[in-house]
């Protein structure tokens, strides 16, 4: 029985069969017969073991090394190799942590905890601030910067956006620590490992919740932005393409490099927010590119994550590409970069919709006594500094205010619509247009606005929004004007924003929220 047993280890440790092998050993433990064969056995159980974590570490280390050959995000392979290697070295970092505790090197543990902050173990960091805290009062000023970053928490509930906010906040941190404080901009290099995450987290934030393009293709932010059909967009996306750079990508993964470059290139010459923008503003080419619960089609958290790119003003990126455009014919102006009217007409109306709600729900106001000025003095402010300001901004791209006889005003126009109502309403919501119009000169006549006042057209624009919605009727006012055809000819170039489907469809969308709001 016993030689039987020895004979089954022997032939299971020849068939590799270890756990059957496990299973003989605890048998054969007691038996001093047995005594070399369970020897073989174990020995070949601790190579075994040593040979699966062997090939398990070889195919982890080949996943990483595949992961990198798919970013391969600047053409610099290298670069990622070498981060690779570090991240492979700092396997022991808790050890080396400990050791220079040991050592009381105060210096040094600071140093080491900073740097590699984001690897070490929960434990080892307390471990590190608990010794830090016994030594010399000097060093603890440093140690207040680390507990601060660790608190640090975004003010975005949406993931996506926190940990783009979190990654901006550390590249921040990483230039005070190296430049101090009072620098104007900090300047970003395409070797700064802080802004190579930046750019991965933008690629994936854009990446995120897209339709495919075709059935099996997934659609990227370069094949977005390259089909959206805005002219000066399209200039960006010219010039980007007559870089040798782009030109020599592979054609594999094409897309995904491409994007990673083309977001290098944006943030270089300070155009990613005026892109996205332009994005958000076509909400029709928006819906087609992303799915409902894309991050840019949440309102909250689309104003949530401008406020966050709006924090890249404090950076100056320098990834390589204005050097060689110094030829380039693209100008794009600073008031590109500020946000579309149309994004202004939307959160005017979104700022009125939920001062009703304030006004009703906590306040215990009538919808009615919320919308009366004398009562609620922050509803005249909103309309006539956001929501007239917005839709005037909005009205005037594209607009020939010159002309044969002079200087046009916006209100020259909605007086050409006045007259063609008076004759013939053409529309249904046009009907209520010569009623305002005469109402408009009666303010004016009344308050004697001409005589103190040089800017009266805007004045007469202002009123004309009020008593529009006063009586309900602004978007269709608006839209009744948009709907003459000829007069938006006459008044407005072939790229004016008011001129864009997309553009009046949102407009519309927007302006009718109000329409239920006395």
């Amino acid at each position: 029985m016993i030689q039987q047993l020895g004979d089954q280890i022997e032939q299971a440790v020849a068939d590799e069969n270890y756990q059957k092998v496990e299973s003989l050993l605890s048998r054969a433990n007691h038996h001093p017969a047995l005594l070399e064969r369970v020897s073989l056995a174990k020995s070949a159980l601790a190579n075994a073991s040593l040979t699966i974590n062997f090939k398990n570490e070889v195919e982890e280390l080949k996943s990483v090394t595949q992961s990198l050959m798919a970013m391969n995000e600047t053409n610099e392979l290298d670069d990622y190799i070498k981060e690779s290697s570090s991240m492979m070295s700092q396997l022991n970092l808790n050890e080396e942590l400990h050791v220079l505790i040991a050592k009381k090197n105060v210096e040094a543990v600071t140093e080491f905890l900073q740097v590699n902050h984001q690897e070490l173990s929960d434990k080892a960091i307390q471990d590190a601030k608990r010794f830090l805290e016994q030594q010399d009062e000097h060093y603890d000023q440093d140690l207040d910067q680390q507990q601060q970053q660790t608190a640090f928490a975004s003010f975005s509930d949406h993931p996506m956006v926190a940990q783009l906010h979190t990654v901006i906040h550390r590249l921040l941190r990483s230039c005070h620590m190296a430049s101090g404080e009072n620098v104007t901009k900090h300047s970003i290099d395409v070797h700064n490992p802080l802004g190579q995450v930046l750019i991965r987290t933008i690629a994936t934030l854009l990446s995120s919740n897209t339709r495919n393009l075709y059935f099996f293709k997934s659609r990227t932010p370069w094949d977005i932005f390259k089909s959206l059909q805005v002219s000066s967009l399209q200039k960006i996306v010219s010039e980007f393409e007559a870089f040798e750079a782009v030109q020599n990508l592979p054609s594999e993964n094409y897309s995904t490099n491409a994007s990673l470059l083309f977001i290098q290139y944006l943030l270089e010459c300070n155009y990613l927010v005026y892109c996205i923008q332009e994005l958000i503003a076509n909400e029709l080419y928006l819906q087609e590119c992303y799915d409902k619960n894309a991050v840019l089609l949440s309102g909250h958290h689309r104003d949530d994550l401008l406020s966050v790119f709006a924090l890249l003003q404090q950076f100056s990126f320098e990834f390589g590409f204005v050097k060689y455009a110094n030829s380039s014919n693209l100008q794009l102006t600073s008031d590109m970069v500020v946000s579309h009217p149309i994004i202004q007409v939307r959160n005017a109306v979104r700022s009125i919709v939920e001062l009703f709600y304030d006004q009703t729900k906590n306040h215990g106001r009538t919808l009615h006594e919320a919308g009366m000025e004398r009562i609620n003095k922050e509803i005249g402010l909103l309309v006539r500094k956001k929501l007239c300001f917005a839709l005037h901004e909005l009205l005037m791209i594209g607009f020939r205010s010159k002309g044969l006889l002079g200087t046009y005003h916006i209100w020259h126009m909605i007086e050409k619509v006045y007259e063609l109502k008076k004759i013939s309403v053409g529309d249904l919501g046009g009907i209520g247009i010569p009623a305002a119009f005469s109402a408009v000169d009666d303010v004016i006549i009344t308050r004697n606005v001409v005589n103190f006042m040089t800017n009266v057209d805007d004045v007469r624009f202002r009123i004309f929004i009020c008593f529009a919605l006063n009586d309900q009727q602004l978007c269709d006012f608006i839209m009744s004007i948009l709907w003459e055809s000829s007069l938006i000819e006459e008044y407005y170039d072939s790229t004016a924003a008011i001129r864009k489907p997309e553009i009046q469809k949102q407009l519309k969308t927007y302006l009718s929220k109000l329409t239920a709001l006395p």
